[in-house]
């Protein structure tokens, strides 16, 4: 039954990377989706627009807000918020669904130069109730789930959909294969040139991580990726033990990581007691296992 109930879910909740851009709302960058493009994904599941798919506006109006002042404290205008609550019905193995959402978007607002009035705020809260709705039965569910904040997984992403575009499938695989080929190749040289232990054990997982997911999209073993991977792990990690010698231990700050190849018994940046880093090195090797 849940395999059912994901049905839908598990057809659109990965998102082709072309049809996204990184924009700056409030400050910090979030992923937008095109809006045309989750259109086209729903039409595709349900059929055209008005037919086996389709919405009504429920409701619409504007909220006023606090007051918008110039530099003497004049008041210019009071803030404005456009509101609309959409409703999005769909036909789904012979059954009508719906789902109810909100958008918003300021309709006056401050900028740089003042108060400013946006013409578009209604078609604009449209478009993201209507975004919203398709969100809530899986539609790009990646991007809600927080995927694209993780650059390997956008990576794998463009890869798949590049694969997807191509011509021809099999030459686009060969020449994908290829590439990784070629990274395995310089991540296994670069080992040698990580110089402390704690530095490769960073290296490492952040090399295994990637690797085994463009693996798995590739149809390559990741678990004959993995070893290759912690075989050279481990023969870069006694060499590095067996240079140490009669050389100072580098130490690593628990606080704040700063790293110090000397020694210091104190951290520069923060003051506190710092450890050696082979132990810090061994404590993230536990807590892996």
């Amino acid at each position: 039954m849940s395999e059912q109930n994901l049905s839908l879910w598990d057809r659109v909740w990965q998102t082709d990377p072309a049809h996204t851009k990184a924009v700056k709302l409030d400050g910090r960058m979030i992923t937008s989706i095109n809006p045309t493009y989750m259109v086209r994904q729903a039409t595709e599941q349900w059929g055209p627009l008005g037919i086996g798919w389709g919405y009504e506006i429920v409701e619409e109006r504007f909220d006023p807000g606090g007051p918008i002042m110039d530099e003497n404290g004049k008041v210019l205008a009071n803030m404005v918020m456009h509101t609309l609550l959409l409703k999005l019905w769909y036909t789904q193995d012979g059954e009508r669904g719906e789902v109810e959402h909100f958008g918003h978007t300021p309709y006056v607002s401050r900028t740089k130069w003042g108060a400013s009035t946006d013409m578009d705020a209604p078609k604009k809260s449209l478009t993201d109730a209507l975004k919203k709705c398709l969100s809530m039965l899986g539609f790009s569910a990646d991007i809600f789930l927080g995927l694209y904040d993780h650059p390997d997984y956008v990576e794998e992403r463009r890869v798949e959909e590049d694969i997807k575009r191509s011509d021809n499938a099999d030459d686009a695989v060969a020449e994908a294969r290829q590439e990784f080929h070629e990274f395995i190749s310089e991540q296994l040289r670069g080992y040698g040139l990580v110089p402390h232990l704690a530095g490769l054990n960073a290296f490492h997982r952040a090399t295994l991580s990637k690797a085994q997911r463009r693996a798995a999209t590739l149809n390559i073993d990741p678990e004959k990726v993995a070893k290759r991977l912690g075989d050279r792990y481990d023969d870069r990690k006694a060499e590095l033990q067996s240079q140490r010698g009669n050389k100072l231990t580098p130490r690593v700050c628990t606080n704040c990581g700063t790293y110090d190849e000397h020694g210091g018994m104190t951290c520069v940046a923060c003051h506190k007691k710092m450890v050696p880093a082979d132990e810090t090195n061994e404590q993230h090797e536990g807590e892996n296992k």
